[in-house]
């Protein structure tokens, strides 16, 4: 899929959601944002889908793997700066 069908499917995905209000949605919209490496949207998104499926264990396991990468890349950047 390329970047423009991302965008085209998050907005989709937000139209949606905007219509009925939809787990589904907003975890589809964030797996768009995972793919455009917009990782905050996609954590919001995930965020949301767990405030409204509090038991729903893939987001609250992408969200903890998201977790994780942003911990990573924090601690790749600082030791990055600490060795210029």
């Amino acid at each position: 899929m390329t970047t423009g069908s991302y965008e085209d499917a998050t907005k989709a995905f937000t139209n949606a959601d905007n219509i009925k209000k939809s787990p589904l949605a907003l975890y589809q919209r964030s797996r768009c944002h995972v793919a455009l490496n917009n990782m905050e949207e996609a954590l919001d998104d995930l965020n949301k889908v767990i405030d409204l499926s509090h038991t729903d264990k893939v987001a609250i396991q992408d969200r903890e793997c998201l977790n994780s990468l942003k911990s990573c890349s924090v601690s790749l950047e600082q030791a990055n700066e600490t060795n210029q």
